[in-house]
């Protein structure tokens, strides 16, 4: 699986410490979105807006038990987070790819 990171996320101390490892990665575009500030928690979160674009990285082996780990570190189900599936464009070739992301809910 793939995940894509716009945030926090793509500090590579902060994935050491929420996965135990660094995954691979590359830069990334999620369209249709845009980035914003969440003034109440200081953190960035993904909105769906036309035409938009959010550059950030494209994280690639992630398994079931990251994903576990990265929600709770989102605290999706309790917090301003909810995973959704997503075309993801690669800046190096240009792929379009499907990969998760958490975005505002």
């Amino acid at each position: 699986m793939r995940l894509f990171v716009y945030g926090e996320l793509c500090k590579p101390a902060v994935l050491q410490a929420v996965l135990g490892r660094v995954p691979a990665a590359e830069p990334a575009l999620l369209r249709d979105y845009h980035r914003s500030l969440n003034r109440a928690s200081r953190y960035f979160r993904a909105l769906p807006l036309a035409g938009g674009r959010v550059a950030g990285l494209l994280l690639e082996d992630i398994d079931e038990r990251d994903l576990r780990e990265l929600d709770r570190f989102e605290n999706v189900g309790g917090g301003e987070y909810t995973r959704v599936a997503v075309d993801i464009e690669t800046l190096g070739e240009g792929r379009v790819l499907r990969a998760w992301v958490y975005a505002a809910g």
